[in-house]
């Protein structure tokens, strides 16, 4: 606050919040710039926190013990072995490797009436983190819809 080219600090005010229960108003053009500066400030303060919020999100590595399935409902055996020494609550990583090649059963497809099963899993580079674990890829959760089965789908 300015009094005749003096400054006049209240502790604890906030003149964007009307705080302490008091209401002041902005009436010379310096206290005007000053709570002008401090909106945009707090404007771009949220605005960061936003981004920042929008950054954190995390990929998540698939687990030997959750169940993946090929589009058809045919059950993918998940056996980790080069994640075995990474795990997540003592469940061991699916890395590049273990999953490649990796058996699928009972899988129901069929084409014109004629069993088609998918039978193993043939792809996995859509499914793989950036940086590598034991020298191999994480597979990801949220992306295991790129991996492909021998029939050629997901």
């Amino acid at each position: 606050m300015f009094y005749k080219n003096d400054e006049l600090c209240l502790l604890n005010y906030s003149i964007l919040e009307n705080s302490l229960n008091i209401k002041l108003e902005c009436l010379n053009k310096q206290s005007l710039e000053y709570k002008d500066l401090s909106l945009n400030t707090l404007k771009e303060q949220e605005s960061t926190q936003v981004n920042k919020k929008q950054s954190i999100a995390t990929l998540h590595a698939l687990l030997e013990n959750q169940n993946l399935e090929c589009i058809h409902g045919g059950k993918v055996i998940l056996q980790s072995s080069k994640g075995k020494s990474f795990k997540d609550n003592n469940i061991p990583l699916m890395l590049e490797s273990d999953l490649l090649n990796s058996s699928i059963t009972g899988c129901p497809n069929t084409i014109a009436g004629v069993s088609y099963p998918c039978t193993k899993v043939v792809s996995v580079k859509g499914s793989l983190s950036q940086k590598k674990v034991n020298g191999e890829f994480v597979i990801l959760q949220e992306l295991i819809s790129g991996s492909l089965t021998d029939k050629g789908v997901p």
